[in-house]
């Protein structure tokens, strides 16, 4: 991702704002979904779980399998 420097804070404010139909839109949302995919890779298991506590499902969750790291 590029460096941006501002003179003010009003300046940097402003920028990090998209309008809507903004062409750069569509690059924004996939740096920020690869940017959360980097941070936390799960391979989440299919389907659906009840749980009688959340510990249980804490636990359960816990044993996700991590995905492996792109690039």
């Amino acid at each position: 991702m590029p460096v941006h420097r501002y003179r003010t804070h009003e300046e940097a404010d402003r920028a990090k704002w998209t309008e809507p139909g903004d062409p750069r839109l569509g690059e924004r949302l996939r740096q920020v979904y690869h940017m959360g995919e980097c941070l936390w890779p799960l391979v989440i298991p299919p389907g659906v779980r009840k749980f009688k506590s959340l510990t249980e499902a804490a636990a359960w969750r816990a044993t996700w399998p991590r995905a492996p790291r792109h690039g």
